[in-house]
């Protein structure tokens, strides 16, 4: 997603948001599991923010511990003057 809202960036000074899925989904043991864990999401929030992206959310397969994760990064980006 990082690649898509630089590109939505470049044409648009709109607002961005992005609400990603936790990763391609995959079957295992006949459920649907989304392999994303909640750091690697986190770990690209940085890559967001510096795209543009206004908000940033989660969409199939996040859970709490995602958006909390997500929040977490958003903030830290914040201090650090992102």
């Amino acid at each position: 997603m990082v690649e898509v809202a630089r590109a939505f960036r470049e044409v648009t000074s709109l607002p961005l948001i992005i609400q990603a899925n936790a990763g391609i989904p995959e079957t295992r043991h006949d459920a649907l599991v989304y392999p994303e864990t909640p750091e690697f999401m986190a770990a690209r929030v940085g890559s967001l923010v510096e795209a543009g992206v206004s908000i940033i959310g989660g969409c199939c397969g996040t859970t709490p511990d995602h958006i909390r994760a997500i929040r977490a990064a958003v903030t830290a980006c914040h201090h650090q003057g992102v």
